[in-house]
């Protein structure tokens, strides 16, 4: 059975591997030159700029992520590295480490927030009692709508523990949720722990990974990973079809039959699995020809994830005094475009693992932004499009001075990467770097990873399935090959490679 995969992203490369893994042909096409997607780096003058996705959890033995990148050949090939992650303010007057044990951390959060002490008791409870990695395992690696009844009650049995959390006051969206804390600092803290439109309960879960130790980057960052699944797909025979812009999925009654690629060649396929936008997949490649009221009430109503402006400040020297990760709460908003920013995550990175030359440091900004604002500048007037993205990286730099004195005079270089950079890349619907925003709707709705009345197409990605993460992405392109495995009455195959 040949099988072609639109996307050559991390979900495109897993169910790549997985296609193959179940013997099926199997061949990946992209409009760029380089798999991957937005899980890329690239070099500046000795630097490496690298704000794509870099954090995983639940990567430990006996969890359904460490088989997922074992399956993937990612381990033991990569190693792990823990993250520390801090929160503070502008100056660096108040600051926590939320990486800290949980009992000092609630020490911490007490002595700085004595008003709230009740609502901090809560929250430790909730993160002390939650499990949050194996709450977020179970939800991104076993699909209660694959495999019949045993798996959907072998589903329901393991979140039974998650249950209290996955409604209730819990379920409301971070930012009203955290409204409750009196103390400034504390609230701002709890908001920023995921996007204000998902639900508490993943805020809380990822503060209990980050006190239990569980939160981690892989080593080499982006491009390891994707290194890794290119491996390991070329080991299993899968081919690449890089530079090809498909423009229409092939039809023939009601079933598949392979991709018409811009130049007009036909590529023939009995199945197709696409890892891109799911909205060009609907409404361009298919021409709206099999949809439903639901599907399209979803890309009407359903929130894309937010644009992100990046900001990579490579230094002459490591700056000391930030965490590996810090959350840094702004005294007065920030815009970046039209979108106002109280806060922005701020990782920094020394020379090793090939981020900064030797002795050197790379320090990168990550805020909100909006598609329309650098769009339209792009089109209407690149060098009003440069200009600004010159003043975004002065005023970056300006507002970190205030937590790392004497940066601009240690800066080397400023990279900045725009909502339109990321567009480029991943063409995602109005620059969402991640698919759909992870809100309580989106979670919690059924997963559609088949179109209605078209046979031999399956969708991955977080177009097609809100996924947590990383390791989220990669999952939705196994669940892709599971679906279609079952489709065709065989059993589904996955297996590590030796050592």
């Amino acid at each position: 059975m040949r099988v072609a995969i639109i996307g050559a992203g991390l979900s495109g490369l897993a169910a790549g591997c997985y296609a193959r893994m179940n013997d099926h042909q199997a061949i990946i096409f992209d409009q760029l030159g380089w798999p991957g997607g937005l899980a890329r780096s690239w070099n500046r003058e000795g630097f490496r700029m690298d704000p794509g996705p870099d954090l995983i959890w639940g990567h430990e033995q006996g969890t359904s992520t460490h088989v997922l990148l074992r399956e993937l050949g990612v381990f033991p090939r990569r190693g792990v590295s823990l993250v520390r992650w801090g929160v503070t303010d502008e100056k660096g007057q108040r600051k926590v480490e939320i990486t800290s044990p949980l009992k000092d951390l609630e020490r911490e959060l007490k002595r700085m927030a004595p008003a709230d002490v009740d609502l901090i008791e809560d929250a430790m409870d909730a993160c002390s009692s939650m499990e949050a990695g194996g709450l977020l395992d179970t939800l991104a690696s076993v699909p209660s709508d694959l495999g019949g009844l045993s798996t959907s009650l072998s589903v329901r049995w393991k979140e039974r523990r998650y249950l209290s959390y996955l409604r209730g006051a819990w379920t409301e969206p971070m930012a009203e949720w955290s409204e409750r804390f009196q103390d400034p600092f504390l609230q701002r803290m709890m908001s920023s722990l995921c996007a204000p439109e998902s639900p508490a309960w993943l805020g809380m879960a990822m503060l209990s990974l980050a006190t239990k130790g569980e939160l981690a980057r892989l080593d080499d960052g982006a491009d390891g990973l994707v290194g890794s699944l290119v491996d390991r797909y070329m080991s299993l025979g899968g081919r690449f079809g890089l530079r090809s812009m498909v423009k229409e999925i092939v039809v023939e009654g009601d079933e598949v039959k392979g991709l018409r690629l811009s130049d007009g060649t036909i590529e023939e396929a009995e199945r197709v699995i696409t890892a891109s936008d799911g909205r060009e997949v609907i409404y361009r490649m298919l021409d709206r020809r099999f949809l439903d009221d639901e599907i399209e009430r979803r890309h009407r109503e359903w929130k894309p994830s937010t644009p992100q402006v990046s900001v990579s400040i490579g230094t002459s020297r490591p700056m000391e005094g930030l965490l590996p990760m810090a959350t840094v709460l702004l005294d007065s908003p920030l815009a970046m475009g039209t979108t106002p920013n109280l806060s922005m995550l701020v990782r920094s990175y020394d020379s090793s693992g090939g981020y900064a030359p030797a002795g050197k440091g790379l320090v990168c900004a990550t805020l909100k932004s909006d598609w329309q604002f650098w769009y339209k500048l792009r089109a209407l007037d690149r060098r009003m499009y440069e200009e600004e993205k010159a003043r975004v990286g002065g005023e970056i730099l300006k507002r970190l001075e205030l937590l790392l004195p004497g940066l601009s005079q240690e800066t080397e270089l400023v990279e900045v990467s725009t909502p339109f950079s990321a567009w480029k890349v991943n063409l995602g619907h109005e620059g969402a770097p991640s698919g759909w925003s992870l809100t309580e709707e989106a979670m919690s709705s059924r997963t559609i990873r088949t179109l209605p009345g078209l046979k031999g197409l399956y969708m991955a990605g977080p177009w097609a399935v809100p996924a947590l993460g990383t390791q989220g992405c990669m999952f939705t392109g196994k669940h892709a090959v599971q679906k279609m495995c079952h489709d065709e009455g065989r059993a589904f195959k996955a297996i590590a490679p030796l050592g």
